[in-house]
């Protein structure tokens, strides 16, 4: 816990350097170029700078992470996550590092959450669900893992295993299955959120209460324990209407009960109070295009890509924009530059790409759709989109290679067993 290295009172460090770690730790085990493979006394040996690495934040404030983790270049090879290794040998691979580590600690890691959530996020949705149903992991890798998992659409019978976890005896893991049925957004489920008002933690209580302000209050409106968990989550709304993120959440509650300009009024109030907090700006721009008010839409995404040139999402948004109201060429533009910025989008390079294919360019649609499989490999709908360029070209071949790796995603489709047959019979 915290009072093992910091003073309870003034959160000062007990002890400097390794001899804080060896409070604990065997020195004669931990403390020597046998483990860690440097030379004694130098900023290489410290343990420190291995298994608490650090970044800065605001640009002169460099934290350190206290997840106290092991090393994985491993996971850099595979999913380019950064590693204590190259944070200092910045002239090597991280092929190089991965490879020390096996030379000197063996091939074996040993299990740790974020392998399944980097799979989770990169490859394979279920990986998701070995954190979020296993209580050797960390509560909050759990409830991270439970948000990440309904991120992607989940089937029916999924979402209702999903309902065990309101019980769950973390709170993390209480909450976030309440936002996580927020954000699958079926009313199906709802019946099964009602305990919820009643917890024992204020903070899930008021989840609960937004649920129901966004899918729906028909069912609960005349029970005592919603009423009362509601005024909850209404008192936090107001208490917080003093930062920007409080009157950002502000616009949020009322665009999701139909108060369209209330929610507009408190977006524009958060970024009065903050020019950056392009949050509200971006559901700003999407109630403008909403309402018919394109150019005032438009206005607004080019605002926030003025202010944050670097953020793919707000390229794909203004693309989407440019597509619906027949600027085909403006939607080129700015979907191109949504799959050259960060983070990486899947959607943006899908509706790249199918543009792509309508204007006959199916071989700079495989481009896009390759790079992009770079940071989400095995997705359905971009190899999809890969299939249908490789049959306009007539690649054969690579169209059955990528016909058979979609059906070892969804085997059971029918579309995709008669396009393979279609492909091996050459027509």
């Amino acid at each position: 816990s915290c009072k093992d290295c910091h003073d309870v009172h003034s959160l000062k460090l007990k002890k400097e350097g390794n001899d804080l770690c060896l409070t604990c730790h065997i020195p004669d085990k931990y403390d020597t170029p046998d483990h860690h493979y440097h030379a004694m006394n130098t900023d290489a040996a410290l343990c420190i700078n291995c298994h608490m690495d650090g970044k800065l934040y605001m640009v002169n404030d460099y934290r350190r992470d206290h997840s106290f983790r092991i090393p994985r270049p491993d996971q850099s090879v595979t999913y380019s996550t950064p590693n204590a290794c190259n944070k200092c040998h910045t002239d090597k691979s991280a092929k190089w590092a991965s490879d020390f580590i096996v030379e000197k600690y063996g091939p074996t890691r040993a299990d740790h959450f974020s392998d399944h959530l980097l799979k989770g996020y990169m490859d394979d949705n279920q990986e998701f669900k070995k954190v979020f149903s296993s209580k050797e992991y960390p509560e909050i890798a759990r409830a991270t893992a439970i948000g990440l998992y309904v991120n992607s659409p989940i089937s029916y019978e999924d979402a209702l295993d999903l309902t065990r976890y309101l019980n769950d005896s973390s709170i993390l893991v209480r909450n976030q299955t309440v936002r996580a049925f927020e954000t699958i957004g079926s009313p199906d489920f709802a019946p099964q959120i009602v305990p919820l008002l009643k917890d024992s933690v204020r903070a899930v209580r008021i989840s609960a209460a937004h649920y129901y302000n966004v899918i729906g209050k028909s069912q609960v409106e005349h029970l005592e324990e919603f009423k009362l968990a509601n005024q909850e989550y209404m008192t936090e709304l107001e208490i917080n209407s003093d930062f920007p993120a409080g009157l950002h959440q502000l616009g949020i509650y009322n665009q999701s009960i139909g108060e369209i300009d209330k929610a507009l009024d408190f977006y524009s109030k958060a970024v009065k109070e903050d020019n950056y907090f392009n949050m509200s700006r971006i559901n700003m721009a999407l109630i403008y295009y909403q309402q018919g008010l394109v150019d005032k839409s438009e206005a607004t995404y080019l605002k926030i890509i003025e202010q944050e040139p670097e953020y793919s999402y707000t390229y794909y948004m203004l693309g989407l924009l440019y597509y619906e109201t027949n600027r085909k060429d403006k939607a080129l533009e700015y979907l191109a530059l949504a799959c050259s910025k960060e983070p990486a989008n899947a959607n943006a390079s899908y509706n790249y790409a199918l543009m792509l294919q309508q204007e006959n360019k199916n071989s700079e649609a495989i481009n896009i759709i390759d790079k992009a499989l770079e940071s989400f490999p095995n997705n359905e709908r971009l190899l999809y989109v890969k299939l249908l360029s490789e049959i306009n070209l007539n690649q054969q071949n690579r169209a059955m290679n990528t016909c058979r790796l979609l059906l070892q995603i969804n085997p059971t489709s029918s579309d995709y067993n008669q396009i393979l047959k279609r492909l091996q019979q050459g027509s």
